[in-house]
């Protein structure tokens, strides 16, 4: 069974609340087959209950980062590549990684640093991210494949935080001391997303 982002932030949720654990059952259900729980015959219910948790418990992320991630039939690639970001992807990037429950922020994460493949009869060419089709993208980004998209955040930040070390010496004598501490506010949290990368009955902790 494969998760997309959506389902997977959706299971996620499900996962941190306090509801009884019948309620999380089958509002994970729910999330998975898209049906409603309520509506089911109780040996089908139990079924698929077994399966998902067999399915979400032996899922195995991918470390490895990936060049593309696809949404239907859409297509986007994914860019690495720090020092060619926009300064808005910058802020945006900031604002959702500084949040400890980043895996809620994974869609928009995804959308900071993806550009979207463009078809000129046969040829594949990659067009340019734009911060005001920041939302329609991020909307995209949950229907990736959940264990994908897991790589290429977690290889993004591991450069993302490097650049971050590198930059910091010789901009010490020239940027504001508040601008400073903003970065390495930005790398400590960098550092804990990569440091939590653990798994816990199969969802995130």
């Amino acid at each position: 069974m494969k998760l997309t982002v959506g389902q997977y932030q959706q299971l996620y949720i499900i996962a941190k609340s306090e509801d009884d654990e019948l309620d999380k059952s089958m509002q994970s259900v729910e999330v998975i087959t898209g049906k409603s729980a309520d509506d089911m015959p109780l040996n089908e219910f139990n079924k698929l209950s077994r399966e998902m948790v067999a399915a979400i418990n032996s899922q195995r992320l991918n470390t490895k980062p990936v060049s593309f991630l696809k949404s239907g039939k859409k297509l986007y690639q994914v860019n690495y590549k720090v020092g060619t970001l926009r300064a808005g992807q910058n802020a945006e990037l900031q604002h959702w990684l500084k949040d400890k429950d980043w895996i809620q922020n994974m869609d928009k994460i995804l959308a900071s640093i993806v550009v979207p493949i463009k078809s000129y009869l046969w040829v594949k060419l990659p067009g340019k991210n734009q911060s005001e089709k920041h939302e329609q993208v991020a909307e995209d980004m949950q229907s990736v494949d959940f264990s994908e998209a897991f790589g290429c955040v977690v290889f993004f930040c591991k450069i993302f935080a490097g650049s971050i070390n590198g930059i910091l010496p010789s901009l010490a004598k020239r940027m504001p001391k508040m601008e400073r501490e903003k970065l390495l506010t930005l790398q400590t949290d960098l550092m804990k997303i990569m440091d939590g990368f653990t798994t816990q009955n199969g969802l995130l902790t």
